[in-house]
């Protein structure tokens, strides 16, 4: 009991730290200025879509035994594809936006000063400053769809290669 206070109290102050700091604030407007939240979507759905790519079916071809023998051709095969779905969601939900946001801010607010953030504020508010945040946008969108598609065609030989050692680990173990 007395760890899960402690942690608690850590937690506490450290949120009464990030909010009674000045430098937070002015970062989470940088923050919010230069529409992370924008890349947080691209991010979510680009890790959801890396497992939608890669089909369980796909997996079952590479390793019949994927899941726990469960093949496509069988009654409880929709329950299979429904559990896949659902770990890629589970998995892609962390860190949410907030955290993600807030990690942003925190960091800005860690590397630059008051009078820092305000100049990259006035900055960004501005003609040139509103281009450069819809270029890094774009750039952003493509590197993850071009990461999604590297991560999709390496997805079912790094599946294979990981199966392939739990089988030499379950032989060795003489479990297999």
């Amino acid at each position: 009991m007395s760890r899960l206070l402690i942690a608690v109290c850590l937690i506490f102050g450290a949120f009464l730290a990030q909010a009674a700091d000045p430098n937070f604030d002015l970062a989470e407007q940088f923050v919010r200025l230069l529409r992370y939240s924008d890349q947080y979507i691209e991010y979510r759905r680009a890790c959801v879509t890396t497992g939608s790519s890669v089909t369980p079916e796909s997996l079952v071809r590479e390793n019949p035994n994927r899941f726990e023998g469960v093949r496509p051709s069988m009654k409880h095969w929709p329950e299979v594809v429904d559990a896949y779905n659902k770990y890629f969601e589970e998995m892609c939900a962390r860190p949410t936006e907030q955290e993600f946001l807030s990690a942003l801010a925190r960091s800005y607010a860690a590397e630059l000063s008051a009078q820092d953030l305000k100049a990259s504020i006035a900055f960004y508010s501005g003609p040139v400053g509103k281009r450069l945040i819809a270029a890094h946008r774009k750039a952003a969108s493509n590197v993850y769809a071009e990461w999604t598609r590297i991560n999709s065609a390496e997805m079912p030989r790094a599946d294979a290669n990981y199966s392939r050692r739990l089988n030499e680990i379950a032989k060795k173990a003489g479990t297999k």
